[in-house]
């Protein structure tokens, strides 16, 4: 049965590429136990994807929390949610005739992260940053040529 703790906890080997593909079949069928093995495996590509949109690190420890930590809005559940969800939506399109393997599996993952970060990335600008490109902007009559030109002054 798909345990979410299981599958940022368990022990992985890399799959051979028979192990994978024979894998795939069976999860596309449902076999929740392949699912897993496969969440298992592509935890790697999952955690990374997950930290390229976490540059401070604030989940890197894991989905279980973050004591005395900051959290954002959006916990890192969801990440590791969402990541799990690309993996799954891969899982439903791959096709045995293109690839062997789960090839489109970092798109998935990296599509469905992003919608969670997007949901939590805040920009601050500060005022005097702004002040510099309103006036770099009117000084060039808001043309993007000009601005960039005189821009390094």
């Amino acid at each position: 049965m798909l345990n979410f703790d299981a599958i940022w906890t368990a022990d992985a080997a890399p799959l051979t590429e028979a192990e994978e593909t024979e894998l795939l079949r069976y999860a596309q069928a449902g076999d929740h136990d392949a699912i897993t093995r496969l969440l298992v495996a592509y935890r790697p590509l999952m955690l990374a994807v997950i930290r390229s949109y976490d540059p401070f690190g604030t989940y890197s420890a894991g989905p279980t929390g973050q004591a005395g930590r900051d959290v954002p809005a959006v916990g890192g559940e969801d990440f590791y949610s969402a990541a799990i969800l690309g993996v799954i939506a891969a899982i439903q399109v791959w096709d045995e005739g293109i690839s062997p393997r789960l090839s489109v599996a970092r798109e998935y993952v990296t599509d469905e992260v992003a919608k969670v970060a997007g949901m939590t990335t805040t920009l601050t600008v500060t005022g005097m940053t702004l002040k510099r490109f309103f006036s770099i902007a009117r000084r060039s009559g808001y043309n993007l040529e000009v601005g960039l030109e005189i821009a390094p002054e």
